[in-house]
């Protein structure tokens, strides 16, 4: 069984346009909570409804049950899961290898776990000390492990949600972390060169053009310009509207202006 893939849409843009890296990437069940796992901080906010793990070809039946079994190995069996995950890593660090490649790997694909609780049984450490030839990278929605991380091989952008404070934001890109940001953009439109938090502006990047956050080519406290993508009701298979606290309408300062966002209003991105 393997957890790691390394064939979806957005990955292989960056195999792509940046020459030299390579990424894989694992995909468990998002929103779930159970007594020994749960597998997003931000289970009981607003992204949960819209979660990209319901947009494009994510909301399928083969990909929703390929993450269902992820995440119960990871449950009921860790120790096998881990083992499994060191197996994949290595496979694919070679492959790399082979292929004069840079390796790269996100282990939050669809959750937003702190990997550094977990232990490779092979060497007694978690992934990250396992592997310290590997960039890893993810998004999380919370702001103190991304403030508290200092994991060298590890980097982890903040992902802005109706929950986030002025302060925290402000605090995270101080700090030289970046920050997320879903803007009201559709899909082939440009994003603002800038946005505003906390009376500062600060630099937006594209990310967009493909899914790999790396400091090296994104920089260093700038601000990561997502464009909305509809998700859908996992029940009815509708698409759904945005939150209002959500999307940020981009060019309006401080704290910038969210509205629902209609599924007329813009096209799936896959």
């Amino acid at each position: 069984m393997h957890l790691l893939t390394t064939n979806q849409a957005k990955i292989l843009k960056a195999s792509d346009n940046e020459a030299g890296y390579r990424t894989a990437i694992l995909h468990l069940r998002p929103a779930y909570s159970h007594k020994k796992v749960k597998t997003c901080d931000g289970l009981h906010g607003v992204c949960a409804k819209t979660c990209i793990a319901m947009t494009g070809r994510a909301r399928f039946d083969v990909a929703v049950n390929a993450r269902d079994r992820r995440t119960k190995l990871l449950i009921y069996t860790p120790d096998i899961f881990m083992s499994l995950l060191d197996a994949d890593i290595m496979s694919f660090t070679a492959s790399c290898s082979n292929s004069g490649d840079v390796p790269t790997v996100r282990l939050n694909g669809t959750s937003d776990l702190d990997w550094t609780r977990y232990t490779i049984p092979r060497t007694g450490t978690n992934v990250f000390e396992s592997h310290p030839e590997i960039l890893f990278y993810d998004y999380s929605k919370g702001a103190q492990r991304v403030l508290r991380n200092a994991v060298k091989n590890y980097h982890i952008t903040f992902s802005h949600s109706e929950r986030a404070t002025d302060a925290e934001l402000a605090a995270i890109l101080k700090s030289k972390k970046n920050v997320a940001v879903v803007f009201a953009v559709k899909r082939g439109q440009e994003l603002p060169t800038r946005h505003k938090i906390g009376g500062r502006w600060y630099r937006v990047v594209d990310g967009d053009r493909d899914d790999l956050r790396l400091p090296e080519r994104d920089g260093r406290g700038v601000i990561i310009g997502l464009r909305y993508k509809i998700a859908f009701d996992s029940k009815t298979g509708k698409a759904l509207p945005a939150d209002a606290r959500f999307v940020v309408t981009p060019g309006e300062g401080d704290r910038a202006t969210r509205k629902i966002v209609t599924p007329t209003t813009f096209h799936t991105y896959n």
